[in-house]
Protein backbone atom coordinates (compact mmCIF):
# COMPACT_ATOMS: atom_id res chain seq x y z
CA UNK A 1 0.00 0.00 0.00
CA UNK A 2 2.86 2.32 0.53
CA UNK A 3 4.77 1.57 -2.67
CA UNK A 4 1.34 2.43 -4.57
CA UNK A 5 0.58 5.46 -2.42
CA UNK A 6 4.21 6.59 -3.49
CA UNK A 7 3.48 6.17 -7.32
CA UNK A 8 0.06 8.20 -6.92
CA UNK A 9 1.75 10.76 -5.19
CA UNK A 10 4.35 11.29 -7.22
CA UNK A 11 1.96 10.87 -10.25
CA UNK A 12 -0.16 14.08 -8.85
CA UNK A 13 3.43 15.90 -8.06
CA UNK A 14 4.13 15.26 -12.22
CA UNK A 15 0.81 16.30 -13.15
CA UNK A 16 1.38 19.57 -11.06
CA UNK A 17 4.74 20.28 -12.23
CA UNK A 18 3.41 20.04 -15.89
CA UNK A 19 0.39 22.34 -15.04
CA UNK A 20 2.90 24.88 -13.50
CA UNK A 21 5.20 25.05 -16.69
CA UNK A 22 2.38 24.84 -19.42
CA UNK A 23 0.61 27.89 -17.12
CA UNK A 24 4.28 29.63 -16.70
CA UNK A 25 4.48 29.45 -20.82
CA UNK A 26 0.92 30.75 -21.52
CA UNK A 27 1.71 34.19 -19.00
CA UNK A 28 5.14 34.63 -20.98
CA UNK A 29 3.60 34.09 -23.84
CA UNK A 30 1.01 36.76 -23.34
CA UNK A 31 3.83 38.92 -22.03
CA UNK A 32 5.40 38.93 -25.34
CA UNK A 33 1.93 39.50 -26.91
CA UNK A 34 1.34 42.98 -24.80
CA UNK A 35 4.11 43.94 -25.62
CA UNK A 36 4.16 43.55 -29.56
CA UNK A 37 0.53 44.69 -29.96
CA UNK A 38 1.82 47.95 -27.95
CA UNK A 39 4.39 48.72 -30.64
CA UNK A 40 1.92 48.07 -33.46
CA UNK A 41 0.51 51.66 -33.82
CA UNK A 42 2.41 54.54 -34.56
CA UNK A 43 0.71 57.62 -33.66
CA UNK A 44 1.62 61.28 -34.97
CA UNK A 45 0.42 64.44 -33.27
CA UNK A 46 0.15 67.85 -34.56
CA UNK A 47 -1.45 70.45 -31.63
CA UNK A 48 -1.78 73.91 -33.17
CA UNK A 49 -3.33 77.32 -32.01
CA UNK A 50 -3.13 80.74 -33.54
CA UNK A 51 -4.12 83.98 -32.09
CA UNK A 52 -6.88 81.38 -30.44
CA UNK A 53 -7.86 79.78 -26.98
CA UNK A 54 -8.58 76.72 -29.43
CA UNK A 55 -6.00 74.57 -30.95
CA UNK A 56 -7.04 72.29 -33.48
CA UNK A 57 -5.89 68.58 -32.80
CA UNK A 58 -5.21 66.23 -35.96
CA UNK A 59 -3.78 62.22 -35.04
CA UNK A 60 -2.33 60.19 -37.52
CA UNK A 61 -2.03 56.61 -36.71
CA UNK A 62 0.12 54.24 -39.17
CA UNK A 63 0.69 50.69 -38.22
CA UNK A 64 3.59 48.71 -38.31
CA UNK A 65 2.46 47.72 -41.31
CA UNK A 66 2.63 50.72 -43.05
CA UNK A 67 -0.78 51.62 -43.24
CA UNK A 68 -3.39 53.83 -41.42
CA UNK A 69 -5.27 52.87 -39.03
CA UNK A 70 -8.92 53.93 -39.43
CA UNK A 71 -10.66 52.44 -36.47
CA UNK A 72 -8.89 53.70 -33.05
CA UNK A 73 -10.35 55.61 -30.60
CA UNK A 74 -8.69 59.26 -30.33
CA UNK A 75 -9.62 61.29 -27.35
CA UNK A 76 -8.34 64.70 -26.46
CA UNK A 77 -8.35 65.96 -22.55
CA UNK A 78 -7.75 67.64 -19.73
CA UNK A 79 -6.03 67.89 -16.01
CA UNK A 80 -9.90 69.01 -15.11
CA UNK A 81 -11.78 66.07 -17.03
CA UNK A 82 -12.47 67.94 -20.25
CA UNK A 83 -12.95 65.51 -22.84
CA UNK A 84 -13.56 65.30 -26.21
CA UNK A 85 -13.59 62.55 -29.29
CA UNK A 86 -11.72 63.33 -32.33
CA UNK A 87 -13.47 62.62 -35.19
CA UNK A 88 -11.99 60.38 -38.16
CA UNK A 89 -11.85 61.87 -41.32
CA UNK A 90 -11.37 59.66 -44.23
CA UNK A 91 -10.18 62.06 -46.80
CA UNK A 92 -7.17 62.93 -44.85
CA UNK A 93 -6.89 59.73 -43.31
CA UNK A 94 -6.52 61.25 -39.62
CA UNK A 95 -8.28 61.85 -36.30
CA UNK A 96 -9.82 65.87 -35.95
CA UNK A 97 -10.98 67.96 -33.13
CA UNK A 98 -11.19 71.23 -31.74
CA UNK A 99 -10.25 71.66 -28.17
CA UNK A 100 -10.25 74.36 -25.20
CA UNK A 101 -6.25 75.26 -24.71
CA UNK A 102 -5.96 74.04 -20.94
CA UNK A 103 -5.45 76.63 -18.01
CA UNK A 104 -1.78 74.54 -17.40
CA UNK A 105 -1.53 74.16 -21.51
CA UNK A 106 -1.55 69.92 -20.75
CA UNK A 107 -3.29 68.30 -23.22
CA UNK A 108 -3.71 64.46 -22.72
CA UNK A 109 -3.88 62.23 -25.94
CA UNK A 110 -5.33 58.83 -25.16
CA UNK A 111 -5.10 56.67 -28.46
CA UNK A 112 -6.77 52.93 -28.23
CA UNK A 113 -6.85 50.32 -30.57
CA UNK A 114 -7.37 46.68 -30.91
CA UNK A 115 -4.30 46.27 -32.74
CA UNK A 116 -2.80 47.20 -28.81
CA UNK A 117 -3.19 46.20 -25.96
CA UNK A 118 -3.23 48.61 -23.67
CA UNK A 119 -4.18 52.87 -24.40
CA UNK A 120 -1.43 54.40 -25.57
CA UNK A 121 -1.30 57.80 -23.52
CA UNK A 122 0.39 60.84 -24.55
CA UNK A 123 1.39 64.23 -22.54
CA UNK A 124 2.36 66.78 -24.29
CA UNK A 125 2.10 70.82 -23.34
CA UNK A 126 0.72 73.72 -25.29
CA UNK A 127 1.13 76.82 -23.04
CA UNK A 128 -0.61 79.76 -24.62
CA UNK A 129 1.47 83.28 -25.41
CA UNK A 130 -0.61 86.11 -23.66
CA UNK A 131 0.81 89.26 -25.19
CA UNK A 132 1.27 89.55 -29.12
CA UNK A 133 4.92 91.17 -29.69
CA UNK A 134 4.97 95.09 -30.28
CA UNK A 135 7.14 96.89 -32.92
CA UNK A 136 9.14 99.55 -31.00
CA UNK A 137 11.83 100.06 -33.14
CA UNK A 138 11.64 100.29 -37.48
CA UNK A 139 14.13 102.69 -38.60
CA UNK A 140 17.30 102.73 -40.85
CA UNK A 141 20.76 102.78 -40.08
CA UNK A 142 20.92 106.86 -40.87
CA UNK A 143 18.17 106.85 -38.38
CA UNK A 144 14.70 107.38 -40.64
CA UNK A 145 12.49 105.84 -38.34
CA UNK A 146 8.99 105.07 -39.99
CA UNK A 147 7.29 105.01 -36.08
CA UNK A 148 8.01 108.53 -36.60
CA UNK A 149 6.18 109.01 -39.94
CA UNK A 150 9.65 108.49 -42.19
CA UNK A 151 11.01 106.45 -44.64
CA UNK A 152 13.41 104.14 -44.88
CA UNK A 153 16.89 104.25 -47.15
CA UNK A 154 16.68 101.43 -49.01
CA UNK A 155 20.42 101.27 -49.46
CA UNK A 156 21.22 100.73 -45.82
CA UNK A 157 20.51 98.05 -43.09
CA UNK A 158 17.31 98.36 -41.24
CA UNK A 159 16.98 97.56 -37.82
CA UNK A 160 13.93 95.44 -36.61
CA UNK A 161 12.77 95.47 -32.62
CA UNK A 162 9.77 94.70 -30.64
CA UNK A 163 8.63 93.30 -27.37
CA UNK A 164 8.86 90.27 -25.26
CA UNK A 165 6.51 87.42 -25.07
CA UNK A 166 7.83 85.65 -22.06
CA UNK A 167 10.12 82.68 -22.14
CA UNK A 168 10.72 80.21 -24.74
CA UNK A 169 10.04 81.80 -27.62
CA UNK A 170 10.94 82.42 -31.35
CA UNK A 171 10.11 85.20 -33.23
CA UNK A 172 9.61 85.59 -36.81
CA UNK A 173 9.76 88.38 -38.85
CA UNK A 174 7.80 88.74 -42.33
CA UNK A 175 7.85 91.44 -44.78
CA UNK A 176 5.98 91.84 -47.63
CA UNK A 177 3.73 93.61 -50.87
CA UNK A 178 0.30 93.33 -51.05
CA UNK A 179 0.84 90.33 -53.84
CA UNK A 180 4.13 88.04 -51.98
CA UNK A 181 6.51 87.39 -49.10
CA UNK A 182 10.02 89.58 -49.59
CA UNK A 183 11.83 88.66 -46.90
CA UNK A 184 11.67 86.21 -43.89
CA UNK A 185 13.26 85.63 -40.27
CA UNK A 186 13.74 83.87 -37.25
CA UNK A 187 15.05 84.78 -33.90
CA UNK A 188 15.07 84.16 -30.27
CA UNK A 189 16.20 87.92 -29.45
CA UNK A 190 14.13 90.26 -29.48
CA UNK A 191 16.07 92.70 -32.51
CA UNK A 192 16.64 92.08 -35.70
CA UNK A 193 18.92 93.56 -38.10
CA UNK A 194 18.33 93.17 -42.33
CA UNK A 195 21.81 94.35 -44.46
CA UNK A 196 21.42 96.92 -46.73
CA UNK A 197 20.37 96.23 -50.42
CA UNK A 198 19.00 92.70 -49.39
CA UNK A 199 15.60 94.27 -49.74
CA UNK A 200 14.59 95.34 -53.63
CA UNK A 201 12.39 97.79 -52.26
CA UNK A 202 11.05 100.57 -54.56
CA UNK A 203 10.29 104.33 -53.81
CA UNK A 204 6.40 104.94 -53.45
CA UNK A 205 5.89 101.23 -52.79
CA UNK A 206 3.88 99.95 -49.86
CA UNK A 207 5.53 97.38 -47.72
CA UNK A 208 4.29 95.54 -44.50
CA UNK A 209 5.86 94.39 -41.59
CA UNK A 210 4.83 91.73 -39.15
CA UNK A 211 6.67 89.88 -36.03
CA UNK A 212 5.01 86.83 -34.99
CA UNK A 213 5.85 84.98 -31.41
CA UNK A 214 6.03 81.22 -32.00
CA UNK A 215 6.31 78.64 -28.81
CA UNK A 216 7.29 75.34 -30.85
CA UNK A 217 7.91 71.74 -29.18
CA UNK A 218 8.39 68.52 -30.58
CA UNK A 219 9.13 67.41 -33.85
CA UNK A 220 7.24 68.85 -37.27
CA UNK A 221 9.20 65.84 -38.84
CA UNK A 222 8.06 63.27 -36.57
CA UNK A 223 11.50 62.18 -37.10
CA UNK A 224 12.89 62.96 -32.97
CA UNK A 225 9.35 63.03 -31.56
CA UNK A 226 6.05 61.39 -32.08
CA UNK A 227 4.10 64.40 -31.51
CA UNK A 228 4.58 68.70 -32.85
CA UNK A 229 2.92 71.90 -30.68
CA UNK A 230 2.87 75.19 -32.24
CA UNK A 231 1.31 78.45 -30.56
CA UNK A 232 1.47 81.29 -32.65
CA UNK A 233 0.57 84.68 -31.71
CA UNK A 234 0.80 87.55 -34.59
CA UNK A 235 1.36 90.88 -33.87
CA UNK A 236 -0.18 93.71 -35.63
CA UNK A 237 1.05 95.00 -38.96
CA UNK A 238 3.11 97.82 -39.85
CA UNK A 239 3.53 99.71 -43.16
CA UNK A 240 6.49 101.71 -44.54
CA UNK A 241 7.85 102.99 -47.43
CA UNK A 242 11.21 103.09 -48.72
CA UNK A 243 13.12 106.20 -50.14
Amino acid sequence: MKKKSFKWNSLIAVIIMLFSISCSETEQEEVIADNIYVITIFPRISIVSQDSNTADVIVEIEGYDGNLVSGAVVLVSNSVNGISKCSYDAFTGTYNTKFPIPYDGNFIITVNSIRNSIPLVFNIDHKQIIDKPIINVLEDSEGSSVLMGQSLDKLRSIQIGWTSCGEDIIYQITISTAFQTLYQASTEGLTHFIPGGTLSLTPGQTYYLQVSAQRILGDPFYITDRYYSAVIRKGETISFNAK
